[in-house]
């Protein structure tokens, strides 16, 4: 499965409900801007499937919150409905495989920067704060720092996405093209003005070796539903 997903990917999400239950519906993008995989995740704690790209029915994992998540906020990951369990993932950030050994935690860039001095902690400083490509979305925007095993081995943050621009501009054109004429000229051009879409940038490092990336981006989709609920 790691063939699949690669170790730099784009991840792009919507708000939207399904049976009257709110959700984000994720693409997921490789850096040639092909889309690879898909994700729904229902608001926490709810499950949540990655799947084959627009193809909900062809899960490539499915995760479930335990009984328990008030107490423990775990969720149990499977490879398919009824397959064994293949993953554990926690919303303080941790995930381990399925006989519930740590591989590693996504944890906040912001606790770290003072950690982050050289190696990879230079780069995910760059990824996380000084990008040009950096996007805040008001203070519950969020950065994190990969850590597998004790040592930081990549990066996901909020960033602008170098792809996708024309659907949201249009998107938002569309929406605001009755009130325009009444809007102040810079507010309106602003509000009017082509731009990249924003998503999430997700980097490991090869240090994560045979570590299931299934796991991994299921606990990236977990960490980035905390983050903005």
């Amino acid at each position: 499965m790691n063939d699949i997903i690669p170790a730099k990917l784009w991840l792009r999400n919507r708000y939207g409900r399904v049976d009257g239950k709110p959700c984000r519906d994720y693409e997921v993008f490789n850096d040639d801007a092909t889309p690879i995989l898909g994700a729904r995740a229902f608001r926490v704690p709810g499950r949540m499937i990655i799947h084959a790209h627009g193809a909900i029915d062809r899960p490539v994992l499915l995760a479930r919150p335990r009984l328990s998540f008030p107490f423990t906020g775990k969720y149990d990951a499977f490879a398919a409905e009824g397959g064994p369990r293949i993953g554990i993932l926690s919303r303080n950030g941790r995930f381990r495989d399925g006989r519930g050994r740590l591989l590693g935690r996504f944890r906040d860039a912001r606790s770290w920067k003072e950690h982050l001095t050289e190696g990879v902690g230079t780069a995910v400083l760059e990824i996380l704060i000084t990008g040009e490509s950096g996007v805040s979305d008001g203070p519950d925007a969020r950065g994190f720092v990969l850590f597998l095993g004790n040592r930081p081995a990549g990066a996901l943050a909020r960033r602008r996405m170098p792809f996708h621009t024309e659907p949201e501009a249009a998107q938002r054109q569309s929406r605001l093209a009755p009130i325009r004429r009444f809007l102040p000229r810079k507010l309106g051009d602003r509000l009017f003005a082509r731009r990249p879409a924003s998503g999430w940038r997700l980097e490991l490092d090869d240090s994560g070796g045979e570590t299931d990336r299934r796991i991994v981006l299921a606990a990236a989709i977990l960490a980035i539903e905390i983050a903005l609920w």
